[in-house]
């Protein structure tokens, strides 16, 4: 298993502060296919507007708080 650390990079997922699915693209296509492809398959299972969104817009305003 190679690990990859992007935590940081995806930050560039963010415009003003609020998640942008056109900026994750571009952020994805620096990790493995597969691993972008099963995150989109995944994402389609799951209400990505109520479940995950909210999560994602938080971690950029708890940027701080997250390094730690």
């Amino acid at each position: 298993m190679k690990i990859i650390d992007t935590y940081d990079s995806i930050y560039s997922s963010y415009k003003h502060n609020v998640f942008d699915i056109d900026l994750w693209e571009k952020y994805a296509d620096e990790i493995p296919s597969e691993l972008k492809n099963k995150i989109k398959k995944d994402s389609k299972r799951n209400d990505f507007e109520k479940r995950a969104l909210p999560v994602l817009n938080s971690l950029i305003k708890n940027r701080e708080a997250a390094k730690n």
